[in-house]
């Protein structure tokens, strides 16, 4: 139930306030992936939130079935995680965000920490399953 009010709380957050920082971004020919994250957070709060977006170039959305589009909306939980050495650490929740925009995809992203990480940044990474299946990878700054 707690996790429930977390996400709803993160979910009203994002569609009324926009105090996200700066868009960070990688591109290449085919796709742009660009992330921000959100700052606003309970007191106590381990966890990074993030907003994603997936941007294919015009060819590969123009040849997106309805079934990738589905995929892109129900099936991205493993496709998001930060490398910590090692070990992927998996969003603990992907949720897409409707943005009304033809061709683009928006998420909403929870990361769990461990709360004695010291890490000052995170490499954020996006591994596509169903558009190109190519490996996007961010450095991001910890707040």
């Amino acid at each position: 139930m707690k996790r429930l009010i977390i996400v709803v709380s993160v979910i009203m957050l994002v569609s009324c306030n926009r105090n996200a920082t700066l868009t960070h971004e990688v591109k290449d020919k085919d796709m742009t992936f660009q992330v921000s994250e959100i700052k606003d957070k309970a007191p106590g709060d381990e966890s990074l939130t993030y907003k994603a977006r997936l941007i294919p170039s015009r060819e590969l959305a123009e040849g997106e079935t309805l079934e990738k589009k589905r995929l892109l909306s129900y099936k991205m939980d493993s496709c998001f995680y930060i490398n910590e050495g090692h070990n992927k650490n998996y969003a603990a929740m992907v949720q897409a965000v409707a943005n009304g925009v033809s061709g683009t995809y928006e998420y909403l992203l929870v990361f769990d920490l461990d709360k004695n990480a010291r890490k000052d940044s995170v490499d954020l990474v996006y591994q596509d399953r169903y558009i190109n299946h190519k490996l996007y990878e961010l450095k991001l700054n910890k707040q």
